[in-house]
């Protein structure tokens, strides 16, 4: 069985995705995406930008094909005791790329390492 990662880098092949936006490239699953996928791909220009901010993050998508979100903030227990910073980006980062989405008419993806149970 492919793994989730194998599946998303086929499904980008077979849509012959030109431009992908990732948020979350700096964290631990989305490097390792970024990695991965420029083994074959050596185009890639990092931008340090928070989710949140809409136009930004509109100009952004503008000009991709698709988007891919690795950005989340986790660890239950640090949401525990300051829920703000997981607000913020689990919910109004969100926002803004499903916004900008909607926007351009993209295909968005969201990933997360957090299981349920």
């Amino acid at each position: 069985m492919a793994s989730g990662r194998d599946s998303l880098i086929y499904a980008i092949k077979s849509f012959k995705v030109k431009k992908i936006l990732v948020t979350g490239g700096a964290g631990f699953i989305g490097s390792a995406f970024i990695r991965n996928y420029l083994k074959n791909n050596p185009n890639y220009t990092f931008v340090k930008e928070d989710i949140r901010n809409l136009d930004k993050i509109d100009d952004l998508a503008k000009n991709s094909d698709v988007i891919i979100n690795f950005a989340a903030e986790t660890h239950v227990d640090r949401s525990i005791a300051n829920p703000l910073p997981f607000i913020e980006t689990n919910i109004l980062g969100t926002y803004s790329l499903l916004e900008a989405t909607r926007k351009h008419d993209h295909l968005f993806m969201t990933l997360c390492d957090q299981k349920n149970g």
